[in-house]
């Protein structure tokens, strides 16, 4: 018996999971700061910096930043900041997870809750995080797609995002950068965290182009005093990935394996940074597949993979006013996150709604005591993705990249954000289908198979073996294993080329 197969190389989801993490710890604070007077306001920030499985399990470590800013004892108009990051690990447990697996993370700032104790030089906080791990693993697999017709098959159409080629860099960066004006020089570095953000990436042939940045956080002192100071280094790399093609659709990560900062002079710093990225081509692939038969033995596999709808950003600007009872000098804005309250997919397009949490610290007239106000603004955005449907999976990662607050009318605050959002919608491809067909069970004699047709076809300006591949519905290998003499890099207007005959358009 004749059995058809094909072979899959895609992303098949291993699992998901979540689990909440509780810290407790009390912070001290340095020698050279004022004792705590008032709290004004805390809060707490979280990041997973590295994620690895060991054992069947999934081990992350992470860094949780937690804000403090309070009026020194005796000295209710100048206000103080102090920030201490505290490490977190943790293992997730997750069935049939192995050491291949791409993980991607999240972590979330559930509950905070602090307090200060009586001398005022240190205070106690607990934090509740949720942190989340999904994983994908590139699985080659063989799927039945044609056996005799005698077996009655039953066949389902799906379409996967079949991995084509991958690819891993590591790579060292180093800058210098100069503090803003406005910030005190430089007695010594505390401390140094940073966080690669993808902003585009792009197919070229054998590689994948990633365009980012480093976001950098350096903690210094100067004097009596703690201060921080974010710098953002731009990321241009290039990943070698075989059988990559331009317009083929990517997949890209990115970790920071290590940081470093050090003084170069009161006003200058050297940052250094050692970034391992993986990336991924994609092709989208469309077959009819086996999920039954009848009269033979034969083995099925549930395919669940995650197939990549299509993805996009774009900016909103949101902005609130508040008005006072009475006339205010700003003194500092800080930002804490932002949320996304409600999201959705509709035909084409994602529709997101969130707010951007702002603090604010003033100083009334003729008072000499600081007052803190929480200012929630709201935004509103609709980005364009082709392809999305409602009832699709979407991710979403958002982030400010401006924020402004300005006293207008004497009392009146305006409050100004500029909000970039990035999403990406996916879809599950849940199907079983059949990989193994084994012994007959008393069947008639099987029909001849049908043997694959193939035509000519000549090559045009412009024309590419996967740009054919994509019209006429095949995967590209197959016309690579019909043109063995061709060099699919070389392709020549006239040339005479087999592909074979599908359901796909036709290309004239």
């Amino acid at each position: 018996m004749d059995v058809f197969k094909e072979q899959l190389k895609v992303n098949v989801l291993v699992g998901e999971v979540e689990k909440e993490l509780k810290l407790l710890s009390t912070i001290d604070l340095p020698s050279y700061l004022p004792p705590i007077g008032k709290v004004i306001r805390t809060y707490a920030e979280s990041k997973i910096q590295k994620a690895m499985v060991e054992n069947g399990k999934i081990r992350i470590n992470g860094t949780v930043t937690v804000h403090l800013y309070y009026l020194a004892q005796k000295r209710h108009d100048e206000v103080q900041h102090f920030a201490k990051n505290l490490p977190f690990e943790d293992l997730l447990d997750l069935p049939g997870i192995s050491k291949e697996a791409m993980l991607k993370t999240n972590s979330e700032v559930m509950d905070f809750k602090e307090s200060a104790e009586a001398n005022g030089k240190e205070f106690s906080v607990e934090i509740t995080l949720k942190n989340k791990v999904r994983a994908v693993k590139p699985t080659v697999m063989d799927v039945v797609i044609d056996v005799p017709d005698n077996f009655l098959p039953e066949k389902s159409l799906i379409k996967v995002d079949a991995v084509i080629g991958m690819g891993e860099k590591e790579k060292s960066y180093q800058s210098r950068v100069k503090l803003p004006r406005e910030k005190p020089d430089i007695d010594g570095v505390r401390d140094v965290t940073g966080e690669f953000r993808a902003r585009t990436f792009r197919t070229l042939t054998g590689k994948v182009v990633v365009e980012g940045e480093i976001a950098v956080n350096v903690t210094y002192y100067h004097e009596d005093h703690e201060y921080t100071v974010r710098f953002v280094l731009p990321v241009f790399e290039f990943v070698e990935v075989s059988m990559a093609q331009e317009g083929m659709m990517a997949e890209v990560g990115g970790e920071v394996l290590e940081i470093k900062a050090a003084k170069l002079s009161e006003r200058e710093l050297k940052i250094e940074a050692r970034l391992k990225f993986s990336a991924q081509a994609l092709m989208e692939k469309q077959l009819r597949v086996v999920t039954k038969l009848t009269g033979a033995n034969y083995t099925t596999m549930k395919l669940l993979a995650e197939k990549v709808v299509g993805e996009n950003a774009a900016q909103a600007i949101a902005q609130k006013e508040c008005k006072l009872d009475e006339e205010v000098k700003i003194l500092h804005i800080h930002q804490e996150k932002v949320m996304v309250n409600t999201s959705r997919l509709t035909d084409g397009q994602a529709e997101i709604n969130g707010e951007t949490m702002l603090g604010v610290m003033y100083l009334p007239e003729g008072s000499a005591e600081v007052h803190h106000l929480d200012l929630s603004v709201p935004f509103r955005l609709t980005i364009n993705v082709p392809g999305a449907q409602p009832g699709q999976n979407l991710s979403i990662w958002p982030k400010v990249e401006y924020v402004d607050v300005k006293v207008v009318d004497n009392c009146i605050l305006k409050a100004e954000a500029v909000v970039q959002v990035r999403v990406k919608a996916t879809q599950t491809i849940s199907q079983e289908v059949v990989t193994e067909v084994g012994e007959v069970a008393g069947m008639p004699p099987e029909m001849p198979p049908s043997i694959p047709k193939t035509i000519k076809y000549e090559i045009k300006p412009g024309d590419t073996f996967y740009k054919i591949a994509r019209k006429i519905g095949v995967p590209v290998e197959e016309i690579l294993k019909l043109n063995p003499g061709k060099d699919p890099y070389n392709l020549m207007p006239g040339d005479i080329i087999l592909i074979p005959v599908t359901a796909g358009p036709p290309l004239g």
